[in-house]
């Protein structure tokens, strides 16, 4: 009886629960919408990712799409066709063009970010046929092709101009593959004038590994001049007094450049092989000069400067391993330079600078930075020093032996006004701004160089003093910089005001004031010392 009791009171427990379940189901949530209206406004999918692609021609030509900037969504493909004018060729494309179709003139780039492509265009090149067979009757004073700059040795005198960018490609096969003959040489140079017209000479070759004086011209005599020409791609080796444009410069050169490599046992210059007092103003290298065998004077503009030269630099590898006087911009200097420098990675035997490998000249305002290494003599800025240098510094890492420094590796004369930062070791007699001095007067210098040396005669502005002429005044080291605690070793000389401080005093422009700086004309503050010029 109880257990009949107990189950129906389960059973009305279990309908009541169902009953209460199903009136909450049916009872609508006040929150809930039971017939929602739809978004008038959803949110639209993302716009796809815009690109920009610039289009840009060199020469005379066209392409489609034509010359300008566009727009396009990400993951389009562009196709661009280069279309020369007639009489004119496609010679490639530079810029953001894909891998491997630099000289394929129908190309396609996928957007997949900001692209800026050019299209260049010369005249089709002169066959190494017509460069050999050239004549007296070919001569022209408007050069508009590689057979008519070749004719120009049948006359040295006259005033040539460039029409137009030519392509010298059929050199490589001309006269046995020595390529294109000099203009001139040391006995007979070039007299007369050429005017390039700000116009550039392609894929010039020359292997003339047997003779001297090469280069397009082989000499230039004091009353020619070569202004505004641009060589691209040249390939030149010669055996002695080898420059891309000029094997020895008598003449003035204004405004020329050189991209390309460069062999040559002597004398090896990017630019000028010799300049022999000519002048070269306002130009420059960006060439691979390699210095063949064992001898010396590599430079990345010019291998030996005995003119002035102004306003240029240099880029590049300069290699000379086994070479005396190799250096980033001179080989080996006894001329003029002023407002220049170079960039480079120099190596060398001895003698090696990252600016000249040898200065017994003069050089004013100019600078190197890049990587040097050599041996016995090695400077950021000049591997040994007989001449003057003003207003000039190095911010290079250079490796050498004894011998080396931050800005020179052995000094001999005047050193005014200058600095050295970078990274430097060396060996033996190595300091952050000079490895040794020896008759020399330094002034107005100072060194934050880091030196690191296991070595004797180490120390962070001048490494050895060696000789009771020497005068050495108002020059300082960064202890903290250079990583030495002394600015010189034993002092031998006249030493005035010679110290090394610390990094705040370095700072501090009362330091350079209190010793004569002159901020008037030379020095400003920029956390350290640097030149008005820079």
């Amino acid at each position: 009886m109880e257990l009949k009791r107990n189950w129906k009171i389960i059973s009305l427990i279990v309908i009541a629960v169902l009953i209460i379940g199903a009136v909450i189901i049916l009872i609508p949530d006040p929150e809930v919408d039971p017939d929602p209206e739809p978004d008038p406004d959803p949110d639209p999918d993302p716009e796809p990712e815009e690109y920009e692609l610039i289009i840009n021609i060199e020469g005379e030509g066209t392409t489609e799409p034509e010359e300008g900037n566009y727009t396009y969504e990400e993951g389009e493909e562009i196709e661009i066709t280069a279309l020369p004018e007639a009489g004119r060729e496609f010679e490639r494309w530079s810029g953001d063009y894909p891998e491997g179709v630099s000289q394929e003139d129908e190309i396609t780039v996928e957007m997949d970010s900001d692209k800026e492509i050019t299209a260049s265009f010369i005249f089709p090149a002169d066959s190494a046929e017509e460069i050999e067979g050239v004549t007296e009757d070919d001569r022209s004073y408007n050069i508009t092709g590689c057979a008519e700059l070749q004719a120009m040795k049948f006359d040295l005198t006259g005033d040539y101009q460039l029409a137009h960018d030519i392509n010298c490609e059929g050199t490589e096969g001309a006269y046995e593959g020595k390529g294109l003959e000099p203009l001139g040489d040391r006995d007979i140079g070039f007299s007369g004038s050429f005017e390039g017209n700000g116009h550039s000479i392609y894929n010039l070759h020359i292997d003339r590994s047997d003779e001297i004086h090469v280069g397009l011209f082989g000499g230039t005599e004091s009353g020619g001049t070569i202004e505004n020409i641009h060589l691209e791609n040249a390939e030149i080796t010669g055996a002695e007094i080898t420059g891309s444009l000029v094997g020895i410069n008598r003449g003035e050169m204004e405004n020329t450049s050189s991209k390309g490599t460069l062999e040559s046992e002597r004398r090896a210059g990017g630019l000028v092989g010799w300049n022999h007092g000519g002048s070269v103003s306002e130009s420059q290298s960006k060439v691979q000069v390699t210095g063949t065998g064992e001898d010396q004077s590599v430079g990345g503009l010019i291998g030996y400067n005995t003119g002035t030269v102004l306003d240029s630099h240099a880029e590049g590898n300069v290699k000379g391993e086994q070479h005396l006087f190799v250096g980033g911009l001179i080989g080996r200097n006894a001329g003029e330079i002023s407002n220049s420098y170079s960039n480079s990675e120099v190596t060398g035997n001895r003698f090696v600078g990252g600016f000249t490998g040898e200065n017994n000249g003069e050089i004013l305002n100019s600078h190197a930075a890049g990587v040097i290494t050599g041996g016995e003599r090695t400077g950021g800025l000049i591997g040994y020093n007989d001449g003057a240098v003003h207003g000039s510094y190095a911010n290079t890492t250079v490796e050498g032996n004894d011998y080396t420094g931050g800005l020179i590796g052995d000094n001999r004369d005047t050193v005014e006004n200058a600095y050295s930062t970078g990274k430097l070791t060396g060996d033996g007699s190595t300091g952050g701004l000079i490895g040794r001095t020896r008759g020399g007067e330094i002034s107005y210098t100072y060194s934050t160089t880091n030196v690191t040396v296991a070595g004797r005669d180490v120390n962070g502005l001048i490494g050895r003093i060696a000789g009771e002429d020497d005068s050495v005044s108002n020059s300082f080291s960064d202890q903290e910089r250079t990583n030495q605690p002394g600015a010189i070793g034993v002092p031998d000389g006249t030493i005035e005001n010679v110290e090394a401080l610390s990094s705040e005093e370095m700072q501090d422009r009362s330091t350079y004031e209190d010793a004569g700086w002159d901020f008037e004309e030379i020095w400003r503050m920029n956390n350290y010392p640097r030149f008005q010029w820079e």
